[in-house]
C-alpha cells in the first residue's frame, strides 16, 4: 500500500484500521510480503485500537516506512516489523482535521523527514498520487526530501477551491494500468 489515507471514524465497530492475514496464508501465495508506505492513518475511534494488525501466520515482516499514525492505538502487533520514519506522536499540524484535510501545515514534524524509497517487488515504492477530499486526487510533486505520510507538502501540492487542482473521477480509480494505478491515491473512511 503506497500514499494512501485510510481513517477510522469515532463510531467504528472494528479496532484494526488495516488488517493482514488474519485468514491465515495460501500455500499456493508464494510471497507474504507486506509494504506499507507514505501512508497516513487516522484514528477517531476513541477505544484505539491497532493500526496495522497483521497475522501470526504471516513469517516476513512488514516494512512499515514514512507513514503516519493519528490517533490513539498500537502501530502494529507484529513484533518482527521493520519501522522505518514513520511518525505516532505529537502535533502532525494537519490542515483541518475535522474537515478531513490532512495535508501537512507549514511546521509539520513530517515535512522533509521521510526516507527515499526504492522498489518492492519490482514496483517503485514512491507514491504518484494524494487524495483530495472529498473524491478527487492531484499528482504529488516531489519537493526536496520526501515528507512522511500520503501528503507532500508545497510545489503546487495544496488543493485549489473545493480541490479544484485535482483529477475528476472517484477517489482510487484511475484508467492506468501497472505500477502506477499501485500507486493511486486511495481514501477510506469507516465510519
Amino acid at each position: 500500500m503506497i500514499g494512501n489515507l485510510i481513517e477510522q471514524g469515532d463510531n467504528g465497530q472494528n479496532p484494526s484500521l488495516l488488517s493482514y492475514g488474519l485468514e491465515g496464508t495460501a500455500a499456493g501465495n508464494p510471497s507474504h510480503d507486506l509494504y506499507l508506505v507514505n501512508n497516513t492513518f487516522v484514528n477517531d475511534r476513541p477505544d484505539g485500537g491497532t493500526f496495522v494488525n497483521v497475522g501470526a501466520a504471516v513469517d516476513v515482516p512488514a516494512l512499515l516506512e514514512n507513514n503516519i499514525f493519528a490517533g490513539p492505538g498500537t502501530v502494529t502487533n507484529q513484533a518482527s516489523a521493520v519501522s522505518v520514519s514513520n511518525f505516532s506522536n505529537g502535533d502532525l499540524l494537519f490542515v483541518d482535521r475535522a474537515g478531513f484535510d490532512y495535508r501537512l501545515m507549514a511546521g509539520s514534524p513530517c515535512i522533509d523527514r521521510g526516507t527515499a524509497q526504492g522498489t518492492a517487488e519490482g514496483v517503485a515504492s514512491t507514491p504518484d498520487w494524494q487524495y483530495l477530499h472529498p473524491a478527487n486526487a492531484q499528482a504529488r510533486v516531489g519537493v526536496g526530501t520526501i515528507d512522511i505520510g500520503a501528503y507532500e507538502s508545497g510545489a503546487g501540492n495544496q488543493a485549489g477551491p473545493g480541490g479544484a487542482s485535482g483529477i475528476s473521477g472517484a477517489a482510487g480509480t484511475e484508467a492506468a494500468t501497472g505500477s502506477a494505478s499501485q500507486r493511486t491515491k486511495t481514501a477510506v473512511r469507516v465510519a
